[in-house]
C-alpha cells in the first residue's frame, strides 16, 4: 500500500499551481482539470493491443461522445487494480452513453495480465512513451512520482481518471492521493448518463 511523504502536500500544490487554460490552450506546470481542453494527440494503430484499429485515430474523433481517459500503470499494484474495478462498474452503468479507454505505459502483456486475472474487460492503449500522460500534466520527468509517493520508485503517470465532453472540454478529473473514495458518481454525472438513460426510455 503507498502512502503519501510528508512533503507530498506541498507537490501538489506545485502539480496543480499553473496558468488557467485560455480557447483551449494546453496550461503548463500542473494536471488538467475540469474546464481545460482536452490536448490534441494522435493514437497510433500499432498500439491498441488486442482490437481491431486499422488506421491512426484523434483524441478528437475519440470523444463525439463522452470519453473516460484512465490512466493506469501496474507499478500501482492494488490501489491501480481497485481504480480498474471501479471503472468496470462505471463502464456497466455507463453502456453506449460513454466510452471508456484505459491508457498504459506497460508492456501490453503487463496489462492483459492484470486484467485477465480480475475478470476486467476494457479498451485499451499502449502509451510506450508516456506522450499523452504528459499532455494532460499528470507525467514528468522533472517531477517523478517517487518524489510524490513513498513505496513507489517508478516514475509512472499518476494514477488518475477524466471525462472528456464532446466539446473537448474536460467535465471530471480525478487524481489518486489516498485522502477520499473514488467519487464515481461525480465521473456519471459528467457523461451525462441520467440524460442519457431518460432518452433510451
Amino acid at each position: 500500500m503507498f502512502s503519501l511523504i510528508a512533503q507530498s502536500g506541498s507537490y501538489l500544490n506545485r502539480l496543480y499551481s499553473g496558468e488557467t487554460a485560455i480557447s483551449g490552450r494546453q496550461p503548463s506546470g500542473r494536471p488538467l482539470s475540469e474546464g481545460d481542453f482536452a490536448p490534441e494527440f494522435t493514437f497510433s494503430s500499432k498500439n491498441w493491443p488486442g482490437a481491431s484499429v486499422h488506421a491512426d485515430v484523434t483524441l478528437k474523433e475519440l470523444h463525439q461522445k463522452p470519453l473516460v481517459v484512465a490512466f493506469y500503470s501496474v507499478f500501482w499494484n492494488g490501489t491501480g487494480i481497485s481504480l480498474l474495478k471501479q471503472l468496470q462498474a462505471v463502464q456497466t452503468k455507463i453502456g453506449d452513453a460513454a466510452n471508456v479507454l484505459i491508457v498504459t505505459s506497460e508492456a501490453p502483456r503487463q496489462f492483459i495480465r492484470a486484467i485477465e486475472n480480475h475478470d476486467l474487460s476494457f479498451s485499451f492503449y499502449y502509451d510506450a512513451e508516456k506522450v499523452l500522460a504528459e499532455k494532460f500534466g499528470i507525467f514528468s520527468e522533472d517531477k517523478p512520482t517517487w518524489n510524490l509517493f513513498s513505496g513507489i520508485n517508478t516514475n509512472v503517470p499518476l494514477l488518475s481518471a477524466y471525462v472528456i465532453s464532446p466539446s473537448g472540454q474536460i467535465s471530471f478529473s480525478y487524481i489518486e492521493d489516498f485522502s477520499s473514495p473514488f467519487p464515481e458518481g461525480d465521473l456519471l454525472a459528467a457523461t451525462n448518463i441520467e440524460t442519457a438513460t431518460q432518452q433510451h426510455k
